[in-house]
C-alpha cells in the first residue's frame, strides 16, 4: 500500500475554522482533507479564556484530612474539648497541641476514617482571650504524612476589649457574649465533573455570629498544601483531580469544609487520543517535543489497521509533526517512522513522508518540531537503534498554523466515508512533553489544555490517563477496536 496517501494532521478547535480541502485521488483510505465532513461534536474545542500557570498534577492516591473541635469556644473557666478526625485513606492519627497543651500526644488508629480524643483546657486567669492550637497528623496509605490544625478559643476572665485578640467583650445576652459563635459548616462542597473549557462553580455554607466570610482554597497535591483561589473558574485538562475547600472565618473562630474533587473529562473525538495545548491571545507556538516508547501492535489474521504516535504544532488547516506508525497489514505488524507537513503541498502533497530508518516495538523515541526564522526543523531520534533523522523545510507562503501544540495517538486515515480500524496497541507512555510559545516554555500543564479521547460510534476506542506531577508525562491506552 502506498503510504504517501496517509495523512496525519490534527483536528482543531472549532468547526467554523475548518477549511474543506479535497484529498488527492488515490486508492488509499481517505485523508484529512475531508475534516469538514466529520461530526460537529468533534469540533467544539476552543481555548480557555486565559492561560493557566503551570501547576503540579495531583497524586491519584487522594486523601482528605479534617480536624474539628467541639466546642470551639470555651468560657473562662475552661473545660473539655472533643477533637474529632475525619480522614480518607489513612492508617493512624496523631493528636498534639502547643503551648500549655503541648503534653497532648495521643495516637489513634483511624483506618475506619474516624478518630477522636478528649482534651482538658485549663482555666483562663488572664484578662485576654486565649487561643489554643491543636494539631492532627495522619499517616496515609501512600506513606506520606499530612498535618492540619484547629484553634480553640477561651474567653477572658473579665469582659472587655483585649488588645491581643481585638475581640469586643460586653454584656452576656442569652448565654452568649459579644465574642459571638464560631462558624459551623452547614453545607459541604460537592465533587464536580466538567469538560475542559466549561465553567465550574463550587459552593458551601456555614452558620455563625457574626456572619462568617469564606475563603476558597485549592490543593494540587492531594491536600499536602493549599493556596487561595476562586470557587468559580473555567476548567482546563491540567486541573483534573484538584481538590477545593472553603475556610469560613469570623471573630469567634474558623471552620474548614471537607475537600471536593474536580474531575475534568476528556473531549470525545473520532480520531485522536491525547492532549492539545492552545496559545494565549497574541501567542504562537514555535517548538514542541516529547519522548515515547514504540508500542507493540496485536494483529488478527488478515487485519489491516492503523495507529500513529506523534507530537506536533498546528490547527485545522495545517500540522507540522514527526512520529511513528504501528500498523497491521494483512494480519502482519508493520512499524515505521515519518514526518509530515500537512497543509504544505510542496512536501509530498502535504502527506506523510516515510523515513528509511528502522523502527521496532520497544524503541525509545524522541521527536521535536521547531520553527527558527523561516525554517521548520523536524527531528526524530531512536535512542534504542541509535539513529537521528533531521529535516529542514522552508516555511511556505501562506505560513502554516502555529495555534496549538499536540501530543497524540491517532487513527490516521480519517473517518470519511467511514472510520478506519484502530490498531490494537500496547499502552504508550509519553514523557518530557514540552512546548514553547513566544518565549514561554513549559510542560503540557503550562498552557490551557484539553484532553481528547477517541470515540467512534459511541464506542470508546482509546483514552489517556492524567498528567503526572510534572505536567509533562501521561499514558495513552487502547481500549477497544
Amino acid at each position: 500500500m502506498a503510504r504517501a496517501a496517509l495523512t496525519l494532521c490534527l483536528l482543531a478547535a472549532c468547526a467554523a475554522l475548518i477549511s474543506a480541502a479535497a484529498a488527492p485521488a488515490s486508492s488509499t483510505p481517505q485523508g484529512r482533507g475531508d475534516l469538514a465532513a466529520l461530526s460537529a461534536r468533534r469540533l467544539i474545542v476552543g481555548p480557555p479564556p486565559a492561560p493557566s500557570m503551570a501547576r503540579a498534577r495531583k497524586a491519584r492516591l487522594a486523601a482528605f484530612v479534617r480536624l474539628t473541635a467541639t466546642p470551639s469556644t470555651l468560657p473562662a473557666a475552661g473545660g473539655t474539648v472533643r477533637l474529632r478526625a475525619r480522614v480518607r485513606r489513612a492508617t493512624s492519627c496523631r493528636f498534639s497541641g502547643a503551648g500549655v497543651l503541648r503534653k497532648l500526644r495521643s495516637i489513634r488508629n483511624c483506618a475506619s476514617g474516624r478518630a477522636s480524643v478528649i482534651v482538658r483546657v485549663p482555666r483562663n486567669r488572664a484578662n485576654a482571650l486565649r487561643r489554643y492550637v491543636l494539631y492532627l497528623t495522619v499517616k496515609r496509605t501512600d506513606g506520606r504524612h499530612t498535618t492540619v490544625r484547629e484553634v480553640v478559643l477561651e474567653r477572658p476572665r473579665t469582659a472587655g476589649v483585649t488588645a491581643a485578640s481585638g475581640v469586643n467583650g460586653g454584656p452576656v445576652l442569652d448565654g452568649q457574649d459579644a465574642l459571638g459563635t464560631a462558624p459551623t459548616v452547614t453545607l459541604e462542597p460537592s465533587d464536580q465533573s466538567a469538560s475542559a473549557g466549561t465553567p465550574v462553580a463550587f459552593s458551601a455554607q456555614a452558620s455563625g455570629t457574626p456572619t462568617p466570610s469564606a475563603q476558597w482554597q485549592v490543593s494540587t497535591d492531594a491536600g499536602a498544601a493549599w493556596s487561595d483561589t476562586s470557587p468559580t473558574f473555567t476548567a482546563t485538562a491540567a486541573e483534573d483531580g484538584y481538590e477545593y475547600r472553603a475556610v469560613f472565618t469570623n471573630s469567634a473562630g474558623s471552620s474548614t469544609t471537607t475537600a471536593a474533587t474536580l474531575t475534568v473529562a476528556p473531549m470525545s473525538t473520532e480520531n485522536f487520543s491525547g492532549y492539545i495545548d492552545f496559545a494565549a491571545s497574541g501567542q504562537t507556538f514555535n517548538a514542541v517535543s516529547a519522548s515515547w516508547t514504540v508500542p507493540t501492535v496485536t494483529c488478527q489474521p488478515g487485519e489491516t489497521s492503523w495507529a500513529a504516535q506523534w507530537p506536533g504544532i498546528g490547527a485545522s488547516t495545517s500540522v507540522e509533526q514527526v512520529g511513528t506508525e504501528t500498523d497491521c497489514f494483512n494480519g502482519e505488524p508493520d512499524y515505521w517512522a515519518w514526518y509530515e507537513m500537512y497543509g504544505d503541498p510542496a512536501v509530498n502533497n502535504g502527506y506523510a513522508v516515510e523515513l528509511p530508518n528502522p523502527v521496532a516495538p520497544g524503541d525509545e523515541m524522541t521527536g521535536s518540531v521547531s520553527l527558527s526564522g523561516s525554517t521548520w526543523l523536524l527531528t526524530l531520534t531512536d535512542a534504542t537503534q541509535d539513529w537521528t533523522s533531521q529535516t529542514a523545510i522552508a516555511s511556505p507562503t501562506p505560513e502554516l498554523s502555529q495555534a496549538s501544540a499536540e501530543w497524540m495517538v491517532e487513527d490516521p486515515n480519517g473517518c470519511s466515508p467511514q472510520c478506519e480500524t484502530l490498531a490494537q496497541y500496547s499502552p504508550v507512555q509519553f514523557s518530557g512533553a514540552s512546548a514553547s510559545a513566544d518565549g514561554q516554555t513549559g510542560s503540557i500543564a503550562s498552557f490551557p489544555s484539553t484532553a481528547m479521547a477517541m470515540d467512534q460510534n459511541s464506542t470508546l476506542l482509546a483514552s489517556l490517563g492524567p498528567l503526572d506531577a510534572t505536567g509533562a508525562d501521561f499514558t495513552d491506552s487502547w481500549l477497544a477496536g
